[in-house]
């Protein structure tokens, strides 16, 4: 699911027990929020490379330590060049 507003995109992935979240701003900074697990992180990395040329993300939102939101982060952060990592400060 997806919708332009403003000339921002939004894109909802489904990420299994999660969606993953994609905001392009007009001037193309990209916002990520959560990751899916380790296994679905390659299908966010896929859609923003394949479909949107995404080469580098200005953000990365986490919102909670669940494997199913953070997992894909740990091969986001290896394989693509990533500006900020955010997350909700508990360990």
């Amino acid at each position: 699911f997806s919708f332009l507003y403003a000339n921002v995109k939004v894109i909802f992935v489904d990420v299994g027990e999660c969606d993953s979240t994609i905001i392009i701003t007009p001037n193309n900074k990209v916002v990520l929020i959560d990751t899916g697990n380790l296994y679905m992180g390659f299908k966010v990395y896929r859609l923003l490379k394949e479909k949107f040329r995404v080469n580098r993300i200005s953000a990365i939102f986490l919102t909670h330590h669940h494997l199913d939101h953070i997992g894909g982060a740990f091969w986001l952060l290896q394989i693509m060049k990533v500006d900020r990592l955010y997350d909700n400060g508990y360990s």
